[in-house]
């Protein structure tokens, strides 16, 4: 087990267009699908990112995305997923509902509002908002810079969960 550990630490393989490898994705999905605990790394595992060096994406909600941790992806075992989302200045995010998932938004950078369920709330650096589980919610940045912020899905993110409209 401690040559797996050791082994598992590397990122092997090419990675794909969010940064895993294929060695990463096998066994994330090994580990939640089918239980098989050997192939999971423990508590004592360390992780570490620089979310500068993770490839970004636009969202189908229009964000730019960073997949900071993600159970499926890096075989943490954890129950939730958290990226680095950013929305340029003048511009708003669509609106997006997630089934069955809540998330919180940590504001990071910047200034903006979030509307969830059609309630409004300026938000800006150091602020936390929680959005509870199937509610309409879309972030309009109404600052001059670009608004960056956490944000943490529970349980974790999946693409079958959230509808944008």
């Amino acid at each position: 087990e401690a040559a797996f550990k050791s082994f598992s630490l590397e990122l092997i393989g090419p990675a794909d267009d969010r940064g895993y490898s294929k060695f990463n994705r096998i066994r994330g999905l090994l580990c939640q699908k089918f239980g098989m605990t050997h192939f999971c790394p423990t508590t004592k595992i360390m992780i570490k990112k620089s979310i500068a060096t993770i490839p970004p994406f636009t969202a189908g909600d229009h964000t730019l995305i960073r997949e900071v941790l993600h159970p499926k992806n890096d075989g943490v075992p954890m129950s939730y997923s958290l990226a680095h989302a950013e929305l340029e200045a003048g511009k708003a995010s669509l609106p997006d509902r997630l089934m069955e998932r809540s998330e919180v938004y940590i504001i990071l950078e910047g200034e903006g509002t979030a509307y969830v369920d059609g309630q409004a709330t300026h938000l800006q650096a150091g602020d936390v908002l929680f959005i509870p589980a199937g509610a309409e919610q879309y972030v309009d940045n109404t600052g001059t810079q670009t608004v960056r912020f956490l944000c943490i899905v529970d349980p974790a993110w999946s693409e079958e969960s959230e509808i944008v409209k």
